[in-house]
């Protein structure tokens, strides 16, 4: 388990800064349009996969499922969201 990572981790704007830099490093450059689009995908992309890494899949799961649209419908229908 990493210290510096807990369950109230955020891929903040420092996090998505990093993670462009490390794109641009290895000439991957998605235009501004496309990024913006994207961008909360990713945002919870990393989180997930920070989420696997420091804390376990299980961790990295119940964050790919809070957006997961599917799992969202099936909650709404039980009343639990």
């Amino acid at each position: 388990m990493n210290p510096r990572v807990d369950d109230r981790f955020e891929a903040a704007s420092a996090v998505i800064d990093d993670f462009q830099v490390f794109l641009s490093q290895r000439n991957i450059r998605p235009g501004m349009s496309e990024w913006i689009t994207e961008l909360e995908w990713v945002r919870n992309r990393l989180k997930t996969e920070i989420f696997n890494q420091a804390l376990g899949v299980e961790k990295g799961d119940e964050v790919e499922a809070q957006r997961d649209p599917q799992i969202r419908a099936a909650l709404k229908a039980v009343g639990a969201l």
